[in-house]
């Protein structure tokens, strides 16, 4: 069991330096350089995409092909048309799909990979750039390297949804959903051993509006829905980048989470500041409101209203309002 969590951990962090090799990849290096790293990336065998997925292919190994999970973006025309099973969200396999043609179902709910995490992102940051709530926690940030260490900590946010299963995306990131399944969800140990280094450089400021919204936060859940938060599901984060919106990948993204909860018979909790207006046509109500930036005279903008909302679970089929479109 030891060596099986060991070998199970390497591949995540192999995963996660491939990414950051990616980046240097695009960086104008001499030739040389580009071609040694390109080299050792391709030490990563079909081998361990064949355990990668469901297997039930039948894959030879080659030291030419790299793990889908480990391919960086710069990387993708050294492979070869290679098949490779995809998998819906209940874990089912389906088609399988050349990795060099497009997939059929592009725009359909997916796991994600490794490699999507820099385009989810960027989908995150281009689409909370008006964010109320974001404004009055990151307007405090004026440490040194504050959007370096934002972007690390958000990272690590991303590979840990990812590495649990705790993601879902439409093509590759351009929308995407992080969720909480019921029960205590522990982050992965790199998240808890890297997170509380890199929010240590948070200056005072931004400590104590962190605290506060936490703490606003966590008493108005704790009067809506008591121990039962532990039995729903929760959406954490949702976004769609700027040019798709409009095409209803945001509310496929939740009804993919509240089909798990009313299959399960759960109801499905969620944040919010400003998407007030968009769950409620996907069957949320308001259940508490928690307003943090009261009384801050370095804070300008205003009482930040921060909406605890709940969709109840349920019967299979029960369809309400808009939720398919």
């Amino acid at each position: 069991m030891t060596s099986k969590y060991l070998a199970t951990e390497s591949s995540t962090m192999r995963s996660l330096i491939a990414i950051f090799v990616d980046h240097l990849l695009r960086v104008p290096y001499n030739v040389t350089l580009k071609r040694f790293l390109r080299y050792g990336l391709r030490k990563c065998a079909a081998e361990r995409l064949h355990r990668a997925h469901t297997g039930n292919l039948q894959l030879e190994t080659s030291a030419n092909v790299l793990c889908p999970q480990c391919l960086p973006i710069t990387a993708m025309p050294l492979l070869t048309e290679i098949p490779v099973a995809t998998t819906n969200i209940a874990g089912r396999s389906a088609e399988t799909t050349p990795l060099l043609n497009p997939i059929s179902s592009i725009h359909e709910v997916e796991q994600p990979r490794y490699r999507d995490i820099l385009r989810a992102m960027n989908t995150m940051t281009r689409s909370f750039t008006d964010n109320t709530l974001l404004n009055y926690l990151n307007s405090a940030d004026t440490a040194p390297f504050s959007v370096l260490r934002r972007w690390l900590a958000r990272f690590l946010t991303f590979a840990s949804s990812v590495y649990q299963k705790r993601m879902l995306t439409i093509d590759g990131g351009t929308a995407f959903l992080i969720y909480g399944p019921p029960g205590k969800n522990r982050p992965p140990w790199f998240v808890r051993f890297l997170l509380p280094i890199l929010n240590s450089f948070r200056p005072a400021e931004l400590v104590k509006r962190r605290n506060e919204y936490s703490a606003k936060v966590k008493a108005q859940i704790h009067a809506a829905f008591g121990e039962a938060v532990d039995e729903m599901y929760e959406i954490q984060g949702l976004a769609t980048a700027p040019e798709a919106q409009g095409r209803g990948y945001g509310k496929r993204l939740v009804k993919a989470v509240t089909d798990m909860g009313d299959a399960e018979g759960r109801d499905v909790w969620v944040v919010t500041s400003d998407a007030r207006r968009f769950y409620e046509v996907q069957g949320f109500r308001v259940e508490s409101i928690a307003v943090p930036g009261v009384d801050n005279p370095r804070w300008s903008g205003g009482p930040v209203h921060v909406h605890i909302m709940r969709r109840v679970a349920r019967p299979a089929g029960q369809a309400v309002g808009l939720d398919i479109l």
